[in-house]
């Protein structure tokens, strides 16, 4: 009988643990927001508010890999620059795209895309990894 090797994964660091959970609570809050604005404003505010936070969620994963790539030695940085700007246009044209539909709501697709900035603050404050072992063989 053949054993088959388990597929080599990439460790999972530090960042990418606080930006999955910053998603999670971000989703979270989005959720809520939604059917708040569905309560508030109907169907169109319920789907603007999820789809800014759907686009608060991509544009938070884009820039920490973008980053993440940045600060690595292999990184061209005037590429990374460029695809940091490019990113910034998307988000731009995207937000602008959706607002403008005669559906949505301007202040839905708001209050989704803030959800996300809570999620990054309660995602950075809450639940917040403990400093490396080695840290604290360095204390004076």
């Amino acid at each position: 009988m053949t054993t088959m090797a388990l597929p080599e994964t990439t460790p999972e660091t530090t960042e990418r643990r606080i930006v999955r959970r910053i998603v999670t609570i971000s989703s979270v809050l989005g959720a809520a927001c939604a059917v708040v604005m569905f309560t508030r404003g109907g169907f169109g505010a319920a789907v603007s508010s999820a789809l800014g936070t759907a686009v608060g969620i991509g544009n938070l994963v884009a820039i920490a890999t973008l980053i993440e790539r940045l600060m690595s030695q292999r990184a061209d940085k005037a590429r990374a620059g460029a695809l940091l700007l490019l990113k910034t246009l998307a988000l731009f044209a995207l937000a602008g795209f959706v607002v403008s539909r005669p559906w949505a709501s301007g202040s839905g697709f708001i209050a989704g895309f803030t959800a996300v900035v809570f999620g990054i603050a309660a995602g950075g404050l809450w639940g917040a990894d403990p400093p490396p072992a080695d840290a604290a063989d360095k204390k004076d």
